[in-house]
């Protein structure tokens, strides 16, 4: 007599294999999972393709092109319009084309040489534009203080409007040539050719006070020219200061925070000494 049958349970069978293709869990790009979706992520990868190879000027050329433009502006109106400008103002178109082609050699050195193109990087318009823009106006108050105490005279300011053209135009070409072109090439030209890039900060305020003298003196020589009675010591001492530090503080701006700081302390420094004390009296004279 046999015993008591066990009850045997065998594992379950596996449901038959019928393909090894699984299908991800999801896939793998759902805005292109189709065929039609496929053809438009391709043609957008190409489009994308052909922007990244298409051309871009760089920022600072761009804001150069910009600045050639308002000069280019700016000198036509000087030519154009019946100006009253004294001796040593006027602007011809030589000088006009000779200062945009040097400045184009002074953008490309300006790294070269240490400096920021156009604006510092990471600097608000505050730290670039307006700080040096008041410096500028600070020391155009200075000139008029010492304008009141040893007058001028009328003869060699000019009268507003005609002052906002005249010291615009030439406040921007001056800036071309003697900073972003004479500055930078050479403390380039000394401290990266000669000394194989060493001593630059220190080479580049050697330049700054020396770019800053040799202005003076050749606004000492237009005045002795022009002007031979307005000539005295205690003017060229006057101006030396005024005028030798305005350029330095210039060439500091463009070292630290770019090229366009250095224009907004020179276009501060003539809105109050050239433009609105120098053209005020001029458009006084004017009217009497």
């Amino acid at each position: 007599m046999s015993g008591p049958q066990k009850n045997i349970t065998f594992p379950p069978r596996p449901r038959p294999q019928w393909s090894l293709y699984r299908p991800p869990a999801k896939p793998l790009c759902e805005k292109y999972a189709g065929q039609t979706q496929q053809q438009e992520y391709a043609a957008e990868m190409t489009k994308n393709d052909k922007n990244s190879t298409k051309f871009t000027w760089p920022p600072a050329i761009k804001a150069y092109l910009v600045l050639i433009a308002i000069m280019v502006i700016l000198a036509g109106l000087q030519a154009i319009l019946p100006l009253e400008i004294n001796q040593g103002q006027q602007m011809s178109w030589v000088v006009i084309v000779g200062a945009a082609l040097l400045g184009l050699v002074g953008l490309v050195l300006t790294p070269k040489a240490g400096f920021p193109e156009m604006w510092g990087a990471n600097l608000s318009p505050k730290q670039w534009l307006w700080l040096p823009f008041g410096v500028g106006a600070a020391l155009g108050v200075i000139m008029v203080l010492l304008d009141l105490i040893r007058p001028l005279g009328t003869d060699i300011q000019t009268k507003f409007p005609d002052s906002l053209i005249v010291f615009l135009l030439a406040g921007l070409v001056e800036e071309i040539i003697i900073h972003l072109f004479l500055t930078t090439l050479l403390v380039w030209l000394i401290s990266g050719v000669i000394l194989r890039n060493r001593f630059q900060e220190q080479i580049f305020w050697l330049v700054a006070v020396g770019v800053g003298v040799l202005y003076w003196l050749l606004q000492i020589s237009a005045i002795r020219s022009y002007f031979p009675e307005k000539f005295s010591m205690v003017l060229a001492l006057q101006l030396l200061f005024v005028i030798g530090t305005t350029i330095t503080l210039g060439a500091y701006f463009f070292r630290k925070r770019g090229f366009l700081a250095a224009v907004s302390l020179r276009y501060g420094f003539y809105l109050v000494w050239h433009i609105m004390w120098g053209g005020g009296i001029g458009l006084v004279r004017y009217f009497l």
